[in-house]
């Protein structure tokens, strides 16, 4: 593989998955996998949003499919993600180059849409905070959505029919995914809304939230906003 493509850079989403050396399932004692969307890539480090941090210097193993199988470590931890520094020999780093060198060309960008029934979107700031039912909060990240749903990656291995939130929108989660989990919306969302409705939420409207679902919870009702 020639060298010529050691210096390659790539710019774009690329969604992936990765594990941390310090996360496992107990007590099986298998890595959790944990979705996350790399902003720019070159042959020395990635840069992801992710929904969990670890400490710098932590060992992880991160999949992209442009991209295949890559190793490194955490070498700096940014505002909603971190970056990978890349644990590569100099045959595999020319091989991620004429990778990224491919990608750059055919102008490839991560915004795909998915064409099923429920048209499946990416979102372009995939952050977002669930409320839980016992009024914690916890970082997530947006694999993708639709005006019916979401699916979900964070530090939480929820069970099926847990009422949430994610962002300003109740639900309850429908299933299990490989890096995450599926909530089904209580009430269908309008498209060109989603990026608003599923982001970040002002204190007051977490307030709001959390009393809704200790509602749901005490009268043991349907989710409903």
């Amino acid at each position: 593989m020639s060298n010529s493509f050691l210096g390659a850079r790539y710019i774009g989403d690329l969604f992936g998955s990765y594990t941390l050396a310090s996360r496992h399932d107990l007590p099986s004692d298998q890595p959790r996998v944990f979705a996350c969307r790399a902003r720019s890539a070159s042959t020395r480090q990635i840069v992801v949003t992710a929904p969990v941090i670890g400490k710098a210097g932590e060992q992880l193993t991160a999949h992209f499919d442009e991209l295949g199988l890559l190793t490194g470590h955490l070498s700096q931890i940014s505002a909603d993600g971190f970056t990978i520094a890349l644990d590569l020999s100099d045959s595999d780093r020319a091989a991620l180059g004429a990778k990224l060198d491919w990608l750059k060309r055919r102008g490839i960008h991560g915004s795909k849409i998915d064409r099923r029934q429920d048209k499946r979107v990416r979102l372009p700031k995939p952050r977002t905070i669930l409320l839980l039912p016992d009024g914690r909060s916890l970082v997530g990240l947006i694999i993708d959505a639709s005006i019916g749903g979401v699916a979900v990656s964070a530090d939480l291995l929820p069970a099926k029919g847990m009422p949430l939130a994610v962002g300003s929108v109740l639900g309850r989660v429908v299933r299990l995914l490989p890096t995450g989990f599926a909530v089904q919306f209580a009430k269908v969302q309008v498209l060109q809304d989603l990026a608003r409705s599923l982001g970040p939420q002002s204190a007051d409207k977490q307030a709001t939230l959390s009393s809704a679902l200790s509602e749901v919870i005490r009268l043991g009702r349907p989710v409903s906003d």
